[in-house]
């Protein structure tokens, strides 16, 4: 074999084994939701009380105020995606009616 043959069997060994290191960056979006506040979650907590324990809600429709979307998105690297979402309804009084996880 001649040097150039050798150099690009080289090079292209070299990009192929590079190839499986890239690196994939985690992505996470929305409100981050641990075990613990849900467990607090009840039926009849006030809008104010709920907001102290999830926060602000990450999805809010005008037409819908009664209802907060709380939403948590995260891809880590190769794995595929984790989605947790908690719908609360709240009556008219603003309390919580509905709690769906």
């Amino acid at each position: 074999m001649n040097l150039k043959s050798t150099c690009c069997i080289a090079l292209l060994v070299y990009m192929l084994t590079g190839c499986g290191l890239v690196h994939k960056m985690t992505i996470d979006q929305g409100n981050y939701i641990s075990e613990e506040q849900v467990e607090q979650l009840k039926i009849g907590m006030s809008k104010q009380q709920i907001r102290y324990v999830l926060g602000t809600p990450m999805l809010f429709d005008e037409s819908r105020p009664n209802t907060w979307q709380y939403v948590f998105y995260v891809k880590k690297g190769y794995q595929p995606p984790d989605e947790k979402k908690i719908i609360i309804q709240f009556d008219s009084n603003g309390k919580a009616m509905s709690i769906q996880k």
